[in-house]
Parts: C-alpha cells; sequence; structure tokens
C-alpha cells in the first residue's frame, strides 16, 4: 500500500487496473508509445509512463481527464466509438463494459493501426464477462493471468489477465472471424443490458 501512496494514485482497484500490471508488461512497451483507451484520471497512464518512451491516454469524461490533466498527463477528450484512435505501437484497454467494448475496440484498432501494433486488453477474473471476452480472444492473443493485492476489499485482490494480441501474427482468415465476434458479441451486449435477468 505504501507504493499506491508514493505514486498518489486518485483510484483504487477494481476502478483501475492493478499496478503489477505495467511491471508485468514492462519489457513489452519500453522504448514504446502507448495509447490507453479509456484512461479515466490517468492513474495507470502514470504506471506505464514508468517504463514506455510515450503514453497518451483518452477518455470521453472530461471530469475525469481534469485529473490527468492536473499531472500533466498527454490525455485527450475523445470517444473511441465515433473519433479516430491514435497509430502507436502499443494499445491498452480495460473497459468496463467488456461485452460491448472489447470486440469494437480491438476491430476498431486492427482495422486502423499500424502493422506491427500491439493490443492489450484487461480481464478481471472476478467479472464473468471480462472472461469470457478474454477466453474468445485467446484464440487471436496470449493470454497472461496475474495475482495481485492491493487490499482486502472486494476486488481488490484476486487474478487480473490480460491478452496481447500482436497484429502481425493474424492471418487473412482471423479477420473475419473478428468482424463476426465484435458484432455478436455487441449485439449479445445489448440483449442483456436490454433484458436484464
Amino acid at each position: 500500500m505504501t507504493q499506491i501512496n508514493k505514486i498518489n494514485l486518485i483510484r483504487r482497484v477494481p476502478a483501475r487496473t492493478p499496478i503489477i500490471i505495467s511491471y508485468k508488461i514492462r519489457n513489452l512497451i519500453k522504448n514504446k508509445i502507448v495509447c490507453e483507451v479509456g484512461c479515466a484520471e490517468g492513474d495507470n497512464m502514470m504506471l506505464l509512463s514508468k517504463y514506455a518512451k510515450k503514453v497518451i491516454g483518452l477518455d470521453l469524461n472530461s471530469d475525469r481527464l481534469k485529473y490527468a490533466q492536473s499531472k500533466k498527463l498527454d490525455v485527450r477528450l475523445s470517444d473511441y466509438r465515433l473519433d479516430s484512435i491514435p497509430k502507436v505501437d502499443i494499445y491498452y484497454f480495460w473497459p468496463s463494459n467488456s461485452l460491448r467494448d472489447i470486440p469494437f475496440l480491438i476491430w476498431k484498432i486492427i482495422n486502423n493501426s499500424n502493422s506491427n501494433s500491439i493490443i492489450i486488453s484487461g480481464c478481471d477474473n472476478a467479472v464473468k464477462y471480462d472472461r469470457l471476452c478474454s477466453y474468445i480472444y485467446s484464440i487471436f492473443s496470449k493470454r497472461y493471468s496475474f495475482n495481485y493485492n492491493e487490499g482486502p476489499g472486494p476486488r481488490e485482490n484476486g487474478k487480473f489477465t490480460i491478452n496481447i494480441l500482436y497484429k502481425s501474427n493474424l492471418l487473412f482468415y482471423h479477420y473475419p472471424i473478428m468482424f463476426f465476434l465484435t458484432y455478436l458479441l455487441r449485439i449479445f451486449s445489448y440483449l442483456i443490458l436490454k433484458y436484464p435477468k
């Protein structure tokens, strides 16, 4: 917990990515430009910037971005569903609605990024739809799980998984499968929201 206080983070897990994740991907992001889609107050950006060459953050909530701007982080007011996403080396995201947003973001980034881009999506193993997306996209990506412990509260400890997708490893037949998955999972997400149990 002293590490959290030294970094001066605004949010606690599960409202942000666990600290261990930036450390575990440090060699992958070293000397790379990273874009965090849905950066909120910039807590994870601060953690990533310890290892990355540069970190750019996107979020659609201007109130949250004020905190990130006060920390002098490179953040932009942007709705990734409508606006373009900058071309960078690595993309990181862990959206609150995984069924709706993970497939959409992966598809959008794959179609609008450099050929050697890397996409990292987060997954809280305590959330069933996060796990579902993580398992489905492990067809195209490498999946890594890490234990974390940042407190005794609900979801302040447990397992967090990341999927690392290398665009250069995708084959031509992956694209139609991903296109189908994108729309299937978004429809499923819509139905869950419209007709909850």
